[in-house]
């Protein structure tokens, strides 16, 4: 059993999809893997992870999670699906259902196991562990150790191994949007969200019927590489331009005190805009609120409604 400490976007997928997919046995047509997620867009996005990596080995991972109609998920479950990945929900409503059986379960994931217990989902995982009848491995993902994890792993894993990964820098979803907003400026605009702002993220994708895909924040060595290609291309561009004749003199100058390959490089670095110069604008948006405003006229018209009352009264 494993217990892995690690934030958001350090590569959790692959690290227990690969060992998840290998496990199983393709000749035998039962469910041998399930991995709890707290959201069901998490666990339809690691379904779509191991779907890529399982695809060359034939293993199939089905997404089950509230809000979808159940008699399709059912519908789906009758082709036997490898693996499943499930939010506990949903995952409970099946089980009481028998329409999925835990009895041939090989591999057992809880992915961000501190944001399903934040949410409530304590008691669904401890049934949903419990009733794994079959000898198994247990995977358990965190961001943090709380006195919950701790002690659902105690409850529910063997001796497991603690393996800490600690993030170089700042460990979030990074969407690409596009181009900025501003008309006739030309760059990248890009969202940083948390794991629990992803629902928002949904809801921005609805209204501009835009789907943002999922990346990396570029690291310090990604962006000097592109600044220093953009360098090099405008350099290119210039010399084929021909248009030097009166800065030869000066090369020719200084070329008789360095060597050919020093100023070349003293100029490129002048040039290039190094990664602590590159300039970034952050902008704050504040979380979405769905329906507050609503709210806050129903209550205000209450109010109103209610001083009206009062008065009619005391006549």
């Amino acid at each position: 059993d494993l217990i892995g400490q690690a934030q958001t976007g350090t590569g959790k997928t692959t690290a227990f999809g690969i060992p998840l997919i290998e496990r199983v046995e393709l000749g035998e047509k039962t469910i041998q893997g399930i991995v709890l997620a707290p959201t069901r867009e998490l666990a339809i996005q690691v379904a779509e992870e191991l779907n890529r990596i399982g695809q060359v080995k034939g293993v199939q991972t089905l997404p089950i999670y509230g809000g979808q109609d159940i008699n399709r998920q059912i519908k789906a479950l009758k082709k036997r699906p490898h693996i499943i990945s499930a939010t506990p929900g949903r995952l409970m409503d099946h089980m009481k259902r028998r329409t999925i059986r835990l009895d041939h379960i090989r591999t057992a994931v809880l992915d961000e196991a501190d944001e399903m217990l934040n949410m409530g989902f304590i008691e669904d995982i401890q049934t949903i562990l419990g009733s794994i009848s079959s000898p198994h491995q247990t995977l358990l993902f965190s961001a943090t150790m709380s006195k919950q994890v701790q002690s659902l792993a105690q409850k529910f894993m063997n001796t497991p191994e603690l393996v800490k990964v600690k993030a170089k820098g700042l460990t979030s979803y990074v969407h690409r949007i596009g181009r900025t907003g501003r008309a006739g400026t030309k760059g990248l605009a890009v969202t940083f969200i948390t794991t629990r702002e992803r629902r928002h993220l949904k809801v921005i994708e609805d209204v501009t019927k835009t789907n943002m895909s999922r990346q990396s924040p570029p690291t310090s060595s990604e962006v000097m590489a592109g600044n220093q290609e953009a360098i090099v291309h405008r350099v290119m561009t210039t010399i084929d331009k021909r248009e030097l004749g009166e800065y030869k003199p000066m090369a020719e100058k200084l070329l008789e005190e360095v060597d050919s390959v020093t100023l070349l490089s003293a100029t490129l670095k002048l040039l290039t805009k190094e990664s602590n110069t590159t300039p970034v604008q952050l902008t704050e948006v504040a979380p979405l609120r769905k329906g507050k405003a609503k709210t806050d006229r129903k209550r205000s018209r209450g109010r109103k409604e209610a001083a009206g009352r009062k008065k009619t009264y005391r006549r």
